[in-house]
């Protein structure tokens, strides 16, 4: 009988810092898992960039959350999910930038929602006792 593979589950600080250890950890769990470069590549983008816009803007203080983060193989899909307290905000909903204007004329932030909504095949999203719940799923192949 196949053992299911063990997921991989942090709980970070609100803080820029610890996005590096998010980056580590995830990258072992790539390695551990087998996941191909294309797949890995994708998981680490859209952690950071989900956790970069949550720590930057999510927070109305000072004051130490925790965000927590937890992806998982489950059959042939990669699943990513983070939990945290900040300011609700589905991203789903972000305006799509407009990746056909020049760099000048283009607005500055939008790309990392942009990105995420690519290059995963699934994005959830919902609020719910004063938490945000972000699940993505993407392909293993």
């Amino acid at each position: 009988m196949h053992k299911a593979p063990d997921p991989l589950e942090l709980t970070i600080e609100n803080d820029l810092a610890q996005l590096a250890v998010v980056r580590d950890q995830v990258d072992s769990f790539a390695k551990r898992e087998e996941l191909s470069r294309d797949v890995a590549f994708a998981a680490q983008l859209v952690l950071e960039e989900l956790l970069a816009n949550t720590i930057s803007y999510g927070y109305g203080d000072e004051s130490v959350q925790l965000i927590e983060i937890r992806l998982e193989v489950r059959g042939d899909q990669l699943i990513i999910r983070t939990v945290d307290g900040g300011l609700a905000f589905d991203p789903r909903t972000a305006k799509e930038p407009n990746t056909k204007a020049s760099l000048e004329d283009r607005e500055i932030g939008g790309l990392g929602v942009h990105f995420v909504k690519t290059m995963m095949d699934k994005f959830e999203y919902r609020h719910e006792d004063g938490k945000n719940y972000v699940t993505l799923k993407k392909g293993l192949k």
